[in-house]
């Protein structure tokens, strides 16, 4: 109610058709008890009218709905697409795993003789 109460012509209701109709009879119950609400309503939906009416693109004809084999072809490519970034995610997770043993053995190594610590302290190798 209150996105139409501040103005707006019209909103969206997502997420299921029981959204759907809650929002449709909240609107119309409001509509009945307030005949201020009403005329707010009827306003909205000839302004919306008004719009669709002079919308060059909202006249002409839908797209006609994707083929069987078109339909096919985009599951198989979302799919593919899918599966190459669950196979990056694999290997970079593989990389990062790498990368940290790595770091890990390097710190586990003695420093040769003369050569500078983590923070800058040179060690003394052989006292």
């Amino acid at each position: 109610m209150g996105t139409i109460q501040a103005g707006a012509d019209i909103f969206l209701v997502c997420r299921s058709e029981e959204n759907i109709w809650r929002a449709y009879n909240a609107v119309l119950a409001e509509a009945e008890r307030s005949h201020r609400f009403r005329a707010r309503v009827e306003e909205a939906a000839r302004r919306v009218l008004r719009f669709k009416t002079a919308s060059k693109t909202l006249q002409r004809a839908p797209a006609p709905p994707p083929s069987d084999s078109e339909v096919a072809k985009l599951r198989r490519e979302m799919w593919e697409f899918r599966e190459k970034l669950r196979l990056a995610a694999a290997a970079g997770a593989e990389s990062q795993s790498t990368a940290a043993v790595s770091r890990q053995r390097r710190k586990d190594r003695p420093s040769p003789k003369g050569a500078l610590a983590p923070g800058g302290v040179k060690e003394t190798v052989g006292l």
